[in-house]
């Protein structure tokens, strides 16, 4: 690195003679400080390959998940990666901590609520609701850079079929609460949008600029535009349209211009951005062999040297610098043009960013380019052992990557109707394209199709061809001149050169995981500052405390400690206390932040992760013989029961209309963050239970307060009866989120949420009498009260009844004021995907329903580049989708086509 530092500097330095060394030395550091950046704070990427396209309630999610480093090697420097699956109001419901082995983990996700275990005993384990859930996975050290980075992917969930495996017509459910977590969208939606991008970002006055523009529907998705038009009625000429992308120049003085869109004979009226008085126009040609850049430098004055970089995947490619020399006059009345030849023979295949900057590190012009020096994938083609397969036939298949032997590869074979959303990616799209940038893609597999497959498929480890030996026909230019247009509208890339080149400051905020670690930050608990030179003492043990690990280690002077554990599985419990240095004359009362507390941010749904095709005209035609292998048949040893009538009323709970909460889980993850709980109306207010806007809870706990004026609560519940606290409270409230009366606003003792296991929600109870919790809450009544009550259920009302479930005594003991007992959790237990199997054909009454109908997260191929797997069809298939993914120890894609 010095040498090469050496040598750009001794480089800048000859060719600008002109210059002070002061300004050389500047220019030259930002080069060089890049590639200190990315060897000291790589960037590491994930993606997840998930055995099906849509699910429904019920079913399991399956993953493999493949991470790479920064040159996009299966050899990332974190070994832990987190994979969570998060609800639709932005809950993380399940995260999965799983060991990074060679570039490679899997997993599995059940659709399936189980984290209560007083609900479980209830009602057993629930169903997630239908709904569209989203599955994102990081690493720690993803977390340093933009949370857009990480892998995220929104699934739709389906209500499970009024009958069993008729999938033909799935149904999307809304999810019954408000999005509390989860930003939302703009709530109106425009037929369409019309956005432009002048190239390089800059649209500058008095000088010829190529603009970029892009038009989508409601729905997110591109539309071409028919013509496009001042408002005087001038056509303005468009370049070759993809997804509603094209391209047009433009000359203004100050910019702003309305223009019409017209689309399918409806007009549509848009606006251009404001002009730049000085600065950039920046105009790209990717030619076979290089990179031309022109650049219209627009009101600088005087001698001026600029320089630019060009960076793949955050590595330096190249650099050089540019003198511009401008009189006053020319500067005023004309643009001084300057031109760059960058050779692109040697440049990696990817996308790559162009920056051209200032001494100050101001950039002038950025843009994005993809060069396409080969793109090498493996192919894995498969063979079946018959044409056609009947239900429950048994499947054999052989799967071969010529001339690539010993491979890895994550296999799914499902069912081939096909519900998922309109967004398609797979690993050779995200490690080349859709990583690289902001948004999604549509359709991103399209930009990489050749004609003919094998034009850019390499099978052997011969050099792969340049993309101009393939671009021979129009369809093939168009493809890389629609690519060049997502280059300049996509408008975000993971890498941000400024803090790269070192103008903007950078402080990893998260270390890299190389093994399980626990750590966190020790701080005062009533000044907040951080508690440097702190012992911090920790005992890991497992349940059945066979096993354990302790360790103790002292903050550093941010009040930063961390502890690496030994490989575990599974939930152990955690003791950790503080002691302060005997130095410290006043001894601090310490707060600990831990590390694990921290969560990417959330997003608003794009409306292309959401828009769903129209299935029922591909999925419609079903085999005719599933209504009979779907229907039961009686056994022929069974015995018919006479038909009975049951004509008397009878009282019943559907006890599967309520959905449970661990409200002690919830309170676990604030400790952790290192504040104190807060009382669980707030609690209910952060499940979703209440309009953040229209009723918002006080800072005051709600005691020896007079009058409902005075406060300003959404929900009523039973006190404590003297000094002995009943185990369950009941809240009683309209579906509005308000208390029914006067009568029914109780006011609470100061409760904590600390002290409570569970929360369990009965939303739509016509008849809260026939609850067991609700008859504590009666008893309670006064007889203004009980008298108010008939009358709204009398009225019809229906109720929202919480039912508040305390821990066992001694619960609340977790913390103390330099100690905590909580929970750690390792490494998450692998799951293995079940299939039963026919070997003597299926025995009548036999119902498999299975979409998913084989999953293998790791199947390696012989010395011959050959693997076999067999398993049993369903009960209905007989069209199958084979979706095979992986990298290779170079970093090469491997998929089925």
């Amino acid at each position: 690195m010095k040498r090469l530092a050496s040598f750009i500097l001794l480089f800048f330095c000859a060719s600008l003679s002109a210059q002070t060394v002061d300004d050389a030395n500047k220019l030259a550091t930002y080069a060089v400080h890049i590639n200190y950046f990315n060897q000291l704070c790589p960037q590491e990427r994930v993606y997840l390959h998930l055995d099906n396209t849509a699910y429904f309630q019920g079913e399991t999610i399956f993953y493999a998940a493949y991470v790479t480093d920064d040159l996009g090697s299966p050899n990332p420097t974190s070994k832990v990666l987190y994979v969570e699956l998060i609800s639709p109001t932005g809950v993380i419901l399940k995260q999965h901590k799983l060991k990074i082995e060679q570039g490679r983990c899997h997993g599995a996700f059940q659709l399936v609520d189980t984290s209560v275990k007083v609900a479980i005993d209830r009602r057993g384990a629930a169903n997630l609701p239908s709904g569209y859930y989203q599955i994102r996975a990081y690493t720690r050290a993803m977390l340093n850079f933009n949370d857009a980075g990480i892998f995220s992917r929104v699934i739709p969930v389906y209500q499970f079929p009024e009958r069993e495996g008729h999938y033909e017509n799935p149904v999307m459910g809304e999810y019954p609460y408000h999005e509390v977590f989860r930003p939302q969208p703009l709530e109106k939606k425009e037929d369409l949008t019309v956005s432009f991008y002048p190239e390089g970002g800059h649209l500058i006055a008095g000088v010829p600029c190529n603009i970029v523009f892009k038009a989508i529907n409601e729905n997110g998705q591109g539309v071409d535009i028919n013509k496009l038009r001042t408002k005087d009625g001038k056509e303005i000429p468009l370049s070759s349209q993809h997804c509603g992308m094209g391209k047009f120049e433009w000359v203004t003085q100050r910019g702003g211009e309305q223009l019409v869109a017209i689309i399918e004979g409806k007009e549509y009226e848009c606006k251009l951005p404001i002009a730049e008085p000085k600065g950039c126009a920046l105009h790209l040609t990717h030619k076979a062999d290089s990179l031309v850049v022109h650049v219209d430098v627009v009101g600088i004055i005087g001698d001026l040297v600029l320089a630019y970089t060009l960076t793949e995947r955050g590595h330096l490619c190249a650099f050089d610098t540019l003198r511009v020399i401008a009189k006053t006059d020319v500067a005023l009345k004309q643009p001084v043009p300057l031109d760059i030849v960058i050779p692109a023979n040697h440049l990696p295949t990817g996308v790559c960013q162009f920056t051209l900057f200032n001494h100050s590190g101001e950039i002038l012009s950025q843009r994005m380019v993809f060069v396409d020096n080969g793109i090498k994938t493996i192919p894995v083609t498969f063979t079946a052992a018959k044409p056609e397969y009947r239900p429950f036939d048994r499947i054999q298949m052989t799967f071969q990557t010529e001339g690539n032997p010993y491979q890895i590869f994550s296999l799914a074979v499902r069912d081939a109707a096909d519900y998922g959303t309109a967004y398609r990616d797979d690993i050779r799209t995200y490690m080349l394209l859709s990583s690289e940038l902001k948004g999604l893609i549509e359709d991103p597999g399209w930009y990489f199709e050749r004609e003919q497959t094998s034009d850019y498929q390499t099978s052997d480890n011969s050099s792969p061809k340049h993309l101009s030996d393939s671009l021979q026909s129009v369809s093939l230019k168009s493809k890389k001149d629609a690519l060049d247009l997502l280059m300049m509208v996509q408008g975000w890339t993971r890498y941000d050169w400024q803090q790269m080149a070192g103008v903007t400051p950078f402080a990893p905020r998260h270390y890299t995981e190389e093994q399980l670690v626990l750590d966190g930050w020790a701080f005062s608990r009533i000044t907040e500052r951080p508690l440097q030179n702190t012992k911090v003492n920790v005992l890991l043990f497992s349940p059945d405390r066979k096993h354990k690990q302790r360790a103790a280690v002292t903050t550093d002077s941010v009040g930063y400690w961390s502890v690496g554990l030994e490989d575990f599985y599974g939930v152990w419990n955690l003791y950790y206390h503080t002691e302060q240095s005997r130095k410290t004359t006043k001894r601090a009362t310490t707060r600990m932040r831990l590390e694990r507390s921290y969560k990417p941010e959330l997003y608003a749904y794009f409306p292309f992760e959401t828009f769903l095709p129209d299935h029922k005209e591909s999925n419609a035609k079903l085999p005719v013989w599933q209504e009979d292998i779907g229907d039961f048949v009686m056994p022929h040893d069974a015995i018919a029961l006479d038909e009975v009538e049951i004509k008397a009323s009878v009282l019943y709970v559907d006890y599967g209309t309520f959905h449970a909460y661990d409200a002690a889980a919830t309170c676990e993850e604030i400790f952790d963050e290192g504040d104190y709980t807060y009382d669980y109306g707030r609690y209910l207010y952060r499940i979703g239970f209440f309009y953040e806007k229209k009723y918002q809870w006080p800072e005051y706990h709600f005691t020896n307060v007079a009058t409902a004026e005075s406060a300003d609560s959404s929900y009523v519940h039973i006190p404590t009866v003297g000094n002995t606290r009943i185990q369950r409270y009941a809240c009683l409230m309209g579906l509005d989120g308000k208390p029914l009366s006067r009568n029914h606003r109780w006011m609470a003792s100061e409760e904590d949420m600390e002290f409570i296991n569970s929360v369990m929600v009965y939303d739509t109870i016509a008849d809260p009498r026939l609850l067991p919790c609700f008859k504590q809450c009666m008893r309670d009544m006064s007889e203004g009260a009980y008298i108010d009550f008939l009358r709204y259920f009398e009225r019809g009302d229906k109720f929202m009844v919480a039912e508040i479930i305390y821990g066992n005594p001694g619960f609340s003991d977790r913390r103390g004021k330099n100690e905590r007992l909580t929970t750690f959790t390792g490494y998450t237990p692998v799951v293995e995907f079940y299939a039963p199997t026919y070997p003597n054909g299926p025995v009548p009454g036999d119902k498999d329903f299975r979409r998913t109908i084989y999953w293998n997260p790791e199947v390696a191929t012989d010395s011959t580049g050959r693997a076999t797997v067999s398993f049993y069809n369903n009960g209905y298939s007989r069209s199958l989708t084979i979706s095979a993914e992986g990298l290779t120890k170079d970093g090469v894609p491997i998929i089925n086509k």
